[in-house]
């Protein structure tokens, strides 16, 4: 059964696919045969959307690989560059992934708790200096999460003070913000802000100009010059941090000297995977590690920033459930800054997370291409067929 097309996700695509989601039957019928299991049409291509979680269990069950949708990869390209993790597929895929997997490993994460820790200090004491002690003062949520996202990950990735979470309080809640100077953490969120409003417009309109054209800067492509400078702005910070971090590698620096941040973990799996610490010296290298570590900024834009804006709502609308949470705090921690070895004993914590995963993902759908077929509801997904999962609209199951 047909439920949409790429405009069905213009310019919301999590609505877009709930509601293309709420279109396929969940019975079989004389007229449905595979219920479950839909599809829609991206640019004359057909996508399977699958509503069945026992069906969604098998597909993550089966060997899958990466794919692109819609006009994400020129979206990305234009963006982020050719060689980051989103944009590649099969084997430079798998080859950037076994690069980029060992810095996200828990053990190397558990050693930046510390720096995140303490941010989330600094963001707790700017929201009682700036709003719990001033009557009657909104703070937008969202923003707080965002200023506090970037500074954290900065700080955690490359040992950049990028100072995001100063600009909490310094204005009011739902004023116009100003524009922001070249080099600021207000022209970073700017820039990541840009980007994802425009996704949506830009990876679905089945007009190539708009999908696909991010190099057109005459009349009429105001849209065009706006990316790139959002582009330029994030990329233009990163580089030259790239470029000293690689200098001092080059340079023999000490251990001592050299930062034991994320960034520093990706040279060290970048040298492992190569074998070679003169690959580093390799032409334009330094924009493609500066275009990744972008890339892994902006995901946590689009997804941490989002958890923590959906659990902060969700516990200010169920008072109770915040007061349980206050309670397991104060008792674990007794007033200091958490550690990673807290976790294991704040466990209303750790459920509280992941219920707000699954009332509100952060990421509303996975993308599979198959590449074994699957049996579901008597229906063979085929191999290389495309398959959408809409974590968004999946809800109710609860499994052991």
């Amino acid at each position: 059964m047909k439920v949409g097309d790429e405009t069905s996700m213009v310019p919301d695509f999590p609505s877009g696919l709930i509601t293309m989601y709420e279109r396929i039957p969940t019975e079989k019928s004389a007229r449905v045969k595979y219920p479950g299991i839909g599809y829609y049409t991206m640019f004359d291509h057909e996508i399977l959307l699958v509503s069945d979680p026992d069906v969604i269990d098998e597909v993550l069950d089966t060997n899958v690989e990466h794919y692109l949708w819609g006009g994400i990869r020129p979206a990305s390209v234009a963006f982020f560059g050719p060689k980051v993790l989103f944009v590649l597929e099969g084997s430079e895929w798998q080859e950037l992934r076994r690069v980029m997997r060992p810095p996200l490993m828990r053990s190397n994460v558990h050693a930046l708790s510390d720096t995140v820790s303490n941010v989330a200090r600094k963001c707790a004491e700017r929201v009682r200096n700036n709003f719990a002690r001033e009557k009657g003062r909104l703070m937008n949520v969202l923003e707080m999460a965002q200023l506090y996202h970037l500074t954290a990950a900065a700080n955690s990735m490359m040992h950049y003070d990028l100072k995001a979470i100063d600009q909490l309080g310094q204005r009011d809640a739902w004023a116009p913000k100003p524009q922001a100077e070249k080099g600021s953490s207000a022209s970073w969120t700017q820039s990541f802000d840009y980007l994802l409003t425009e996704l949506a417009r830009r990876c679905f309109d089945p007009d190539p100009r708009v999908a696909e054209d991010y190099v057109t800067m005459g009349p009429g492509r105001d849209d065009n010059r706006r990316w790139k400078s959002a582009h330029d702005t994030v990329h233009g910070e990163i580089l030259p941090l790239i470029r000293s971090r690689l200098k001092l590698r080059q340079e023999g620096a000490s251990r001592e000297g050299v930062p034991n941040d994320m960034l520093a973990k990706l040279l060290d799996a970048y040298s492992k995977e190569s074998g070679a610490e003169s690959d580093f010296s390799a032409e334009d290298f330094d924009k493609v590690l500066g275009a990744n570590v972008v890339e892994l900024l902006f995901a946590g834009y689009n997804t941490v920033v989002n958890v923590i804006t959906a659990g902060t709502y969700l516990f200010a609308t169920n008072p109770s459930e915040l007061a349980k949470l206050r309670k397991e705090l104060d008792t674990v921690l007794k007033g200091r800054v958490p550690t990673w070895d807290d976790m294991k004993n704040l466990k209303f914590t750790r459920w509280s997370f992941f219920e707000t995963l699954r009332i509100a993902p952060p990421a509303p759908a996975i993308a599979r291409k198959i590449t074994n077929p699957v049996e579901a509801n008597g229906f063979t997904i085929p191999e290389d067929a495309e398959v959408m999962l809409p974590l968004c609209a999946v809800r109710g199951v609860v499994r052991a």
